[in-house]
């Protein structure tokens, strides 16, 4: 019985969280990156794809090119 009213009332509060279109993010931080829209670096900067990247080499060989 717990752990279907639990269920229940956190369904109801989701759904009430959900009316209010706060769990979205907005399309420029989708398109942008959470990480660059959130805090304005990103998260994995060794993935970044840039035109010096070579995919034999580790990040350490990048930094001392």
């Amino acid at each position: 019985m717990i752990t279907v009213s639990t269920f229940a009332v956190a369904l109801g509060l989701m759904y009430l969280v959900n009316l209010t279109g706060t769990l979205r993010v907005s399309k420029e931080g989708e398109l942008e990156g959470l990480d660059l829209h959130e805090h304005g670096i990103p998260a994995y900067p060794e993935y970044v794809i840039s035109s010096s990247a070579n995919p034999g080499s580790s990040p350490l060989e990048e930094l001392n090119r």
